[in-house]
């Protein structure tokens, strides 16, 4: 039987089937066949700003040995990739485009880069120093595309040896230009909760619902200051979340707000908590609902959403996202996948409901991000 030669099948044939695939790990194992069918697969060819995203397990329950694991919502399974190395979870923010930010080990723990852990490319970027379990960051554009991409980072500033329980909330901002040398900082008067990049530009939301765009009034002086757009309006949904829930304790500094671009619009979302308890004595329990607004960033106006139409968000310890879902998929329509740490959920929009979103067990109390299934 005569063997047939993969690699002379004509280009546009490959091509063809490379614009097919929406799983990045087959699209990958796709472009390693060959050269013939590397260079029909161009890095265009792959549909990266819509796939469902993975989320990163970093310690999996049973393990004898701490791994990082990606979880696969469209064919319910988990990978484990095979990577350089195995980063350290206190070293690591993810993730921004499909790529993460990390420092060295050792001797070059202040060495500060990027990093892809599919493709395993590495960028290296002037140092600062964030504490990384609580930093976000977010890229303008892919270094796999262009040299000229901008990153924007949310990080606090307490000392490691402070117990987990009395850190704060991420305040102060880094911004860093193209070709850069040193990152530019930003201080804000509250602490700053999510960012995003959405037209040429990068976004901020604060813990008090204050939306704020990156102004650069003068670029060659390095005059950059975060310029506030819109506010939620916490007197109305107070009176609402009051009214629905009279018996519990609805408080603003309760909340949680995600800002997320969702094709050719922004979202600003608010993650309500509102506490009751049955004796002095007993934990509180929480009763968790989101509130989606649409921003319109030319009049500086917020109109609230009842439904995503044919999309999902997904909120973690990274930026977040926003995916156009259809059937085959794996997830659900019309919902929010949101982790807070020893928590994973799905909110329904519909249904105003949760369910809880079942994968392997995971380091507790760690909230997990959510990788972008991009080059």
């Amino acid at each position: 039987m005569t063997v047939p030669d993969w690699s002379a099948l004509p280009r546009d044939v490959l091509t063809f089937f490379a614009k097919r695939i929406t799983s990045l790990k087959d699209y990958i194992a796709f472009r390693a066949v060959c050269r013939a069918w590397r260079l029909a697969a161009t890095m265009d060819c792959f549909p990266t700003t819509r796939q469902v995203p993975w989320l990163v397990l970093f310690r999996v329950l049973h393990d004898p040995e701490p791994s990082w694991r990606f979880h696969s919502l469209t064919k319910n399974k988990v990978h484990k990739p095979l990577l350089p190395f195995q980063p350290h979870l206190d070293r690591h923010i993810c993730s921004s485009l499909g790529w993460m930010m990390g420092r060295g080990e050792n001797a070059d723990q202040h060495h500060l880069y990027l990093w892809h852990p599919l493709t395993h490319a590495q960028v290296q970027l002037p140092n600062h120093n964030f504490n990384f379990d609580t930093a976000k960051f977010a890229l303008s554009s892919s270094p796999s595309w262009t040299s000229d991409y901008a990153i924007m980072v949310i990080f606090n500033e307490y000392s490691n040896s402070e117990p987990s329980y009395l850190r704060r909330a991420p305040c102060n901002v880094a911004f860093l230009k193209p070709g850069a040398l040193m990152w530019t900082n930003i201080k804000l008067s509250q602490p700053a909760e999510d960012l995003a990049y959405y037209k040429g530009q990068f976004y901020v939301v604060d813990c008090e619902g204050k939306l704020m765009v990156l102004d650069i009034e003068d670029p060659d002086h390095d005059v950059i200051k975060m310029k506030e757009i819109v506010s939620v309006d916490y007197g109305s949904l107070k009176k609402v979340l009051d009214g629905k829930y009279p018996s519990h304790s609805y408080r603003q500094e309760d909340d949680q707000y995600y800002i997320v671009e969702s094709e050719r619009a922004l979202f600003l979302v608010q993650r309500n908590n509102v506490w009751k308890r049955s004796y002095w004595f007993q934990p509180y329990h929480e009763i968790v609902e989101f509130h989606v607004f649409e921003v319109n960033t030319s009049n500086k106006t917020l109109a609230r959403l009842n439904s995503l139409g044919d999309k999902t968000l997904f909120f973690g310890s990274g930026p977040s996202l926003s995916v156009k879902v259809s059937g085959d998929t794996g997830c659900k329509v019309d919902c929010i996948y949101f982790n807070m740490g020893c928590v994973t959920g799905i909110f329904d929009m519909k249904k105003e409901g949760f369910e809880t979103l079942k994968h392997e067990g995971v380091h507790p109390f760690i909230p997990l991000p959510w990788l972008q299934q991009s080059f």
